[in-house]
């Protein structure tokens, strides 16, 4: 269940960035990076329910026990069979036995999906960090750190292998999974202080001690913004790198054209102006080229910025998810 916050989201709004810059997204769930792509696919297609205590309670089957959907099929399908054979045939086996065959096949077909339900809803609760677990602090903290993955792993110069050292999906999704671990865990803490808070009058050392977790609260979302900072400066430098290698592909396919040109010059002025002309085209290009070569410099140097500090966030145990 989303908790609402009034703590500032950020210097960044969705619908306020500038050219270059990584735009905030509205959230979507984060997984671990350890499932594989199909549960991913599938968590993000959910429409999950949640209880008054924030706990996961309804989800779409078909998560990480998709493989079992044929079996349970099947069963329904028997069963179906079953009936139809007790219409057609009664009297081979005996209406009874078709019968006991369908209830057979329907009880076990809607015991797979069950089993199968249950075990998404565990794996989720575990697996899964949903936008609605989050304030909206969290949320647009989170949104930001998924803008800003999303450019990077849409970048044209990455999937042309254009840069020197990229950050691998791996490691960006690691990124995306501790940062929502984190703000899961500061939503919840979060929250907790504020119903301490808002309780009796406080003596001074009570109000020590909430000064001192709302402190901590504080350093722990610095912390975060400071890794999320990270990544929407790499992907700035990724949007540049795009821009400028888009903008060398322009240059170069125009390029082609500098022969009609010159020819053109070459017709109408001396042979020293068009030398001129045929420089000065010359370095134009050169001048577009070595633009490109550093736009993928600098995103090279923000990817290795970004890859060195792998500090491994610890999620805490016994949280429900």
């Amino acid at each position: 269940m989303a908790i609402a916050s009034s703590t500032p989201g950020g210097p960044w709004q969705s619908g306020a960035a500038e050219s270059g810059t990584p735009v905030p997204r509205k959230p979507v769930p984060a997984c671990d990076p350890q499932m594989p792509p199909s549960f991913r696919r599938w968590a993000l297609s959910q429409r999950p329910c949640f209880d008054s205590r924030g706990n996961l309670v309804v989800l779409t089957p078909g998560g990480s026990s998709r493989g079992v959907r044929p079996a349970a099929a099947c069963c329904w399908l028997l069963a179906i069979a079953c009936i139809v054979l007790l219409f057609a045939d009664p009297l081979s086996p005996g209406p009874v036995a078709w019968l006991a065959a369908a209830a057979a096949a329907a009880i076990s077909g809607a015991t797979v999906q069950h089993r199968s339900s249950r075990h998404d809803l565990q794996l989720s609760r575990s697996k899964v960090i949903f936008p609605e677990n989050l304030d909206e602090t969290c949320g647009t903290l989170l949104g930001r750190a998924q803008g800003a993955i999303g450019i990077i792993l849409g970048s044209h110069v990455r999937a042309a292998g254009l840069l020197g050292t990229p950050v691998d999906d791996t490691l960006l999704r690691l990124h995306e999974w501790e940062i929502a671990d984190k703000l899961r865990e500061i939503t919840r803490l979060r929250a907790l202080l504020t119903t301490n808070t808002l309780g009796t009058p406080h003596g001074p050392m009570t109000a020590d001690v909430l000064r001192a977790q709302q402190r901590a609260i504080e350093l722990a979302q610095q912390g975060t913004t400071s890794r999320i900072l990270a990544l929407e400066r790499y992907a700035s430098q990724i949007i540049a790198a795009d821009d400028a290698e888009r903008d060398w592909q322009q240059a170069t396919r125009l390029s082609t054209l500098n022969d009609e040109y010159l020819d053109l010059v070459a017709r109408t002025a001396s042979d020293d102006h068009a030398a001129d002309e045929i420089e000065n085209l010359t370095e134009q290009l050169a001048t577009v080229a070595r633009t490109r070569s550093d736009r993928l410099h600098d995103a090279d140097l923000a990817a290795t910025a970004l890859a060195l500090p792998q500090i491994r966030f610890q999620p805490s145990s016994g949280h429900p998810g």
